[in-house]
C-alpha cells in the first residue's frame, strides 16, 4: 500500500501510534526510499523507516555524536579526527544519507 493511498488522517494514526515523527517519515519516503521500492504492507514500510532513521541534523552532526558516545575518543584523538572525511567517507558508500535535515542508515 502506498501512502498516496492512506488517507492523512489514518496515516497520522499509525504513525503516532508507533512514536514516529511525520516530518522525517515524509522526507524518507520522498526522499530515501523514493519511487523505486514498493511497499507490501504498511508495517513493512514504517519497519523500515525505523530502521533505517538515525535522527535530525547533518552528517558531520552524527559523525561527532558517533566519536564521542561509541568511539569514546576525546583529547588528542578527539581534536586530530577528520570528521568531514569520515562523513563524505559514509555517504559514498552508501552507509548513511542525509536528506532535508535529517539522517538515514543507508542499508534497510
Amino acid at each position: 500500500m502506498l501512502v498516496t493511498d492512506m488517507s492523512n488522517r489514518k496515516l497520522g494514526a499509525l504513525l503516532e501510534a508507533r512514536g514516529i515523527e511525520r516530518e522525517p517519515f515524509d522526507v524518507f519516503i520522498e526522499d530515501v526510499a523514493g519511487t523505486q521500492y514498493v511497499w507490501d504492507s504498511v508495517d513493512s514500510m514504517l519497519d523500515a523507516f525505523e530502521e533505517s532513521f538515525a535522527g535530525a541534523g547533518t552528517l558531520e552532526d552524527y559523525v561527532i555524536d558517533y566519536v564521542l558516545e561509541t568511539l569514546a575518543l576525546e583529547g588528542t584523538a578527539y581534536d586530530y579526527f577528520n570528521f568531514e572525511a569520515y562523513a563524505r567517507d559514509l555517504r559514498l558508500d552508501g552507509s548513511m544519507l542525509e536528506a532535508r535535515g535529517y539522517v538515514f542508515y543507508g542499508s534497510w
